[in-house]
């Protein structure tokens, strides 16, 4: 018993030690400037401790509210520095790996296993997007409390439930918990029945409460994609998942499509073949292999959350590493039950090979996660060429002073069609003096977004700015009318309505600045912005009650606001 319990601690001090040796010296990297301002360090939801706001906010359209409470947390201690952060990404993945070996040892009864699972799931490469990027919080959270949850049902402990509760509140993507479980009742060889599934209810319950809480929030959508679109998507993603998993080389923080979605298209056609073929063979083998059909299984179920994803504003982002943190531990497991059933040398060798190999790939990953540039560029070496990376890439060039690359790549970005790209470079030109080359590349912008279309704020960026030069020359006509247009192509966007409500304000058409603040308040109740200019409006009515609770809420939500204590502290004096 002793011998046990002491190979049991030796065994998880190696499996936490292989996910710490491995990223702990990456802890100081930098953020990266896709999602990373936006969520923690310039998100004034997590530079203050508001535990009600974290829990009444979506992000945009996800509802994260413990996800935002640990950056507020290490927001409070260690200020917008990144190194916290890391540093907690890096210690759940340690657990969750610790997790995966207890879990998959009480499954298959066999200490090798579990330890080698537990091993692959710690040192994949394709683990590194989920642990290194900072804005993958929430799936790293999700998954360490999902497989928290499932090792205390193994061990029948009433815990269970709450850590199901955490997990859906950093991140709604563990909503198949339920069906994991039924899964391990079907590999424990429990019969499934009615009685099985409704002992089940209370993990249930939490998934269709926080499944209709994810609905509310997804107000958007890549509402042109149709159904065969996702199917063909879909299908893509598994195979190109699978493929990553077991050849891992070339790897990319996301990956973009950058072609049509057609049935007719190679890429498209081939993993629809690929998975009939497959599916074809699981059905011969389905009574001599049942562990490749559980581990397959397995893989499927939780893959589907992220089977509906595919949009990042109009792109269309087939898939990201991070989708399949949890779903490779099917994989890992079938390959170390086939390993483990060979002889005792070969066992030993195929361990180290395997994850040796795994932990140098893992470092040479992560070092091109060391800044925004490296990992853009390492994304466009691997084959990923797409505007979105262009204009990252080029942003990360424009903050180290590298304007004649910036300017290039945001020219790449441009003319394939993103408008925001378009306003970027506009802007470069007029800080060099260039005010009429900036005109007509904002003039351009204006024109993409047209075509295109608007998804958020960034695509009407042009809109803004040229409304904004108009409005600074007088010509408040031409100022309003663009902003008008701007509201027929995004009138679900809040800062629409904030820009048409100020320039009203400025023509004194106050009864109009009312109905379009109003209206940003309600699409985005934690505009500052919004909820400033309307306390202007409630002054400009007298009623300087409104006025002084529309103030107060300003700062709620960004004590910092520029002008607002000022002027909520003359409205306390009158």
């Amino acid at each position: 018993m002793y011998y046990r319990t002491v190979k049991k601690y030796v065994l998880s001090i190696c499996i936490v030690a292989a996910a710490l040796l491995l990223y702990l010296p990456f802890v100081t990297n930098g953020y990266i400037n896709v999602d990373d301002a936006g969520l923690i360090w310039n998100n004034s939801t997590v530079t203050q401790l508001d535990i009600p706001r974290a829990f009444s906010s979506y992000d945009p359209e996800l509802y994260i509210p413990l996800t935002l409470l640990t950056y507020q947390i290490e927001y409070l201690i260690s200020g917008a520095a990144p190194i916290v952060v890391h540093l907690t990404n890096v210690l759940l993945h340690a657990l969750s790996a610790l997790l995966v070996f207890f879990i998959t040892k009480k499954l298959t009864r066999s200490t090798a296993i579990g330890l080698l699972t537990g091993l692959l799931f710690a040192v994949h490469p394709i683990q590194s997007t989920a642990v290194l990027w900072a804005s993958a919080r929430k799936d790293v959270l999700s998954s360490a409390l999902m497989l928290l949850s499932l090792h205390l049902y193994l061990k029948e402990n009433k815990w269970s439930i709450a850590a199901f509760a955490g997990a859906l509140l950093s991140k709604i993507s563990v909503v198949i918990l339920p069906i994991l479980l039924l899964l391990i009742d079907v590999w424990e060889g429990k019969p499934m029945n009615r009685d099985r599934i409704k002992e089940k209810w209370p993990y249930f319950g939490l998934s269709f409460l926080f499944g209709a809480i994810a609905i509310f929030g997804k107000t958007k959508n890549l509402s042109n994609l149709s159904a065969v679109d996702y199917l063909l998507l879909s299908a893509k993603n598994i195979v190109f998942s699978v493929q990553k998993i077991f050849v891992p080389t070339d790897l990319s923080f996301m990956y973009p499509q950058s072609t049509a979605v057609s049935v007719f298209a190679p890429d498209f056609y081939i993993p629809i073949l690929l998975l009939i073929a497959v599916a074809g063979l699981l059905f011969i083998l389905r009574k001599t292999q049942p562990v490749l059909l559980w581990c397959t299984a397995w893989f499927l179920i939780c893959m589907a959350p992220n089977l509906l994803t595919y949009s990042q504003n109009r792109d269309i982002i087939f898939t990201s590493n991070r989708y399949v943190y949890l779903a490779c531990i099917g994989v890992f497991l079938y390959i170390s039950s086939l390993l483990v059933t060979q002889k005792r040398n070969v066992v030993l060798a195929g361990s180290i090979v395997l994850v040796g190999a795994c932990s140098a790939l893992t470092v040479a990953e992560a070092r091109t996660w060391s800044s925004s540039e490296t990992l853009m560029r390492s994304s466009l070496r691997a084959g990923y060429d797409h505007p979105i990376i262009h204009q990252y890439l080029a942003m990360s060039l424009r903050s180290k002073g590298q304007d004649d690359e910036a300017l290039t790549e945001f020219m790449l970005a441009a003319q394939a069609g993103n408008p925001h790209s378009y306003k970027l470079a506009g802007d470069m030109q007029k800080e060099r003096g260039n005010h009429d080359e900036a005109m007509r590349l904002y003039e351009q912008g204006m024109e993409a977004a047209r075509v295109r279309g608007a998804y958020g704020s960034t695509d009407l960026a042009a809109h803004f700015e040229i409304a904004g030069i108009r409005l600074a020359q007088g010509r408040l006509q031409q100022a309003e009318s663009i902003l008008l247009e701007a509201k027929d192509l995004g009138d679900h966007i809040a800062s629409v309505h904030i820009n048409l409500g100020t320039l009203y304000l400025q023509t004194g058409n106050i009864a109009r600045a009312k109905e379009h603040l109003i209206t940003a308040t309600k699409q985005n109740t934690f505009s500052a912005a919004a909820w400033y200019h309307l306390a202007f409006v409630y002054g400009q009515e007298g009623n300087l009650d409104k006025a002084e609770t529309a103030l107060k809420r300003v700062l709620r939500i960004d004590p910092n606001y520029e002008g607002a204590a000022e002027n909520l502290q003359q409205i306390q004096n009158l």
